[in-house]
C-alpha cells in the first residue's frame, strides 16, 4: 500500500469520526452550559442544516469520486455547485418562513438555527473541491482537510460556549472560523484544482439532470433517517426532543463504521465493476459480514449499558428510552446498508432505481408517523423510523444482487 493511501485510510477514518461526533460533542456542551431548551434547539438546527446540506451537495460526491472516464470536466462540476448552493439557500429562507408561520418558530431559535446552516454551509463547498482529489485516489487531502476545518469550527463554539455561555454568538463565531479555514485552504491548495478554460452550458445541464436522481434520494434518506425528530417538533416539549436526540446519536454509529470501511474503497469498486465483477461481489460480501458483526457488538452494548452512557454523557435521565435507543439502532444498521447499496448503485450508473424505493418509505414515514407518535408516543416514532429504513435497504440489494447477475451473464434481460 503506497503512502497517500494509508494517509487516505487514517484521514478518512479521522474525518468520519468528526462527522458522527461533531453534533454528541457540541451537545454535550450546550446542555451543560445554557440548557435542555437550547439543546432542544439544537436537535432541530443539526437536522434542519443537515437536510438543506443535502440539496446543496446535490447527491454528487460519489458520482464525481467514480466518474473514472472524466465524462464530465472539473469546471462544470464546479458550474453545477454553484447552481445547487444557490437552490440550498433559497431552500432554507423559505423553511424559515414556514416554520416562523406554521410552527411559532421564535427569532431566537431562527437566529441559531441560521447560524448552524452558515456553519454546516460551508461543507457544500468543499465537497465539490475535495471530490476532485478523490476521483485521484487522494482522499487523504480531502479528508484532513475537512478535519482540520471542523476541529477548528468546534473548539471555537465549544470555547465560546464555557466562556460566555452565549449560544448564538458562539455558533455564528464558529461559523465565520469555518469559512475563514476554508478560504485559507482554497488558497493553499487552488494551484492543484485544474480548472478547464471553457465550460459548456449544455454539460452543466445534463449534470445536474444526471444527478437530480441522486438529490431526491439523498433528501429522501436523510428525512427517512431524522423524520421521527422532524416529527416531533412541535409536538412534544425542547427538553423531550433534546432526550429523544441524545438517544438517536447512535443512530450514526454504524453510519459511522461504513463511512470508514466504504470512502476509501470507492474507486476500487468502480474499477472492479468495470473489470472484475466477481472480485467486487467478494469485496462487497466481506463489507457486508464487518457491517453485521459491528452491528450486533452495538446491540449488545446498547442494551446493557447505552442508556446510562448517553445519560452520563448529556448529564441527563434518559431513563425509559432504552426500547428507542434499540429500534434506533436497527434503523441505523439499515441506513448504513442502504447507503453502501447506494454507492454501489451509484457506480454501476443505476442510481435512478433508489428514488422508488425511497420514495414508498418517504410516503409511509408521512402518512403515519403522526399517528404512532400519537398512539405510542416517542417509541412508535422510533419502531417505524427503523421500519421506513429497512425498507430501501431490501429494495436496493435486490437491485445490486440482479444487476451482478447480469453483468455476469446469468440474467439475459
Amino acid at each position: 500500500m503506497l503512502k497517500f493511501e494509508r494517509d487516505g485510510y487514517v484521514w478518512n477514518m479521522v474525518a468520519s469520526f468528526i462527522n458522527a461526533g461533531k453534533s454528541v460533542i457540541i451537545l454535550m456542551i450546550v446542555s451543560r452550559t445554557v440548557g435542555m431548551f437550547d439543546a432542544g434547539i439544537m436537535i432541530t438546527a443539526f437536522s434542519i442544516s443537515n437536510l438543506m446540506m443535502f440539496v446543496g451537495k446535490y447527491g454528487m460526491r460519489n458520482f464525481q469520486a467514480t466518474d473514472l472516464i472524466r465524462r464530465f470536466s472539473n469546471r462544470t462540476y464546479y458550474a453545477s455547485r454553484i447552481i445547487s448552493f444557490v437552490l440550498m439557500v433559497v431552500f432554507f429562507f423559505l423553511y424559515m418562513l414556514w416554520g416562523k408561520e406554521q410552527k411559532g418558530y421564535s427569532d431566537y431559535k431562527i437566529l441559531v438555527i441560521t447560524g448552524v446552516f452558515v456553519l454546516f454551509s460551508a461543507e457544500v463547498v468543499e465537497d465539490v473541491f475535495w471530490g476532485t482529489f478523490q476521483r485521484i485516489d487522494r482522499i487523504d487531502i480531502a479528508a484532513r482537510n475537512y478535519s482540520i476545518r471542523w476541529i477548528a469550527s468546534i473548539i471555537v463554539w465549544c470555547v465560546g460556549l464555557l466562556a460566555g455561555r452565549e449560544n448564538v454568538k458562539s455558533v455564528w463565531f464558529a461559523a465565520f472560523v469555518s469559512w475563514l479555514v476554508l478560504f485559507f485552504q482554497f488558497v493553499l491548495y487552488k494551484k492543484y484544482l485544474v480548472v478547464e478554460a471553457e465550460n459548456k452550458l449544455k454539460e452543466t445541464r445534463e449534470l445536474l439532470f444526471k444527478c437530480f436522481p441522486l438529490m431526491i434520494s439523498s433528501l429522501m434518506l436523510f428525512f427517512i433517517s431524522n423524520s421521527s425528530k422532524l416529527a416531533l417538533d412541535g409536538m412534544i416539549s425542547e427538553k423531550n426532543q433534546a432526550c429523544y436526540g441524545f438517544v438517536a446519536m447512535p443512530i450514526f454509529v454504524i453510519g459511522l463504521a461504513n463511512m470508514i470501511l466504504c470512502q476509501p474503497i470507492l474507486v476500487k469498486m468502480a474499477r472492479e465493476w468495470n473489470e472484475d465483477v466477481g472480485k467486487l461481489s467478494n469485496r462487497m460480501l466481506r463489507h457486508l459480514g464487518r457491517m453485521f458483526t459491528f452491528f450486533v457488538i452495538c446491540e449488545i452494548g446498547a442494551s446493557t449499558i447505552g442508556i446510562k452512557i448517553l445519560g452520563w454523557l448529556f448529564a441527563s435521565d434518559l431513563t425509559g428510552y432504552g426500547f428507542e435507543l434499540i429500534m434506533l439502532l436497527f434503523a441505523g444498521f439499515w441506513l448504513a446498508i442502504t447507503d453502501f447499496f447506494s454507492a454501489t448503485l451509484v457506480i454501476m450508473r443505476k442510481h435512478t432505481i433508489q428514488m422508488v424505493s425511497l420514495a414508498i418509505s418517504s410516503l409511509i414515514a408521512l402518512a403515519f408517523l403522526k399517528s404512532f407518535i400519537h398512539r405510542w408516543g416517542t417509541s412508535g416514532a422510533a419502531t417505524l423510523n427503523m421500519i421506513c429504513a429497512m425498507i430501501p435497504a431490501i429494495i436496493y440489494g435486490v437491485e445490486v444482487f440482479l444487476q451482478i447477475k447480469r453483468k455476469t451473464g446469468f440474467i439475459n434481460c
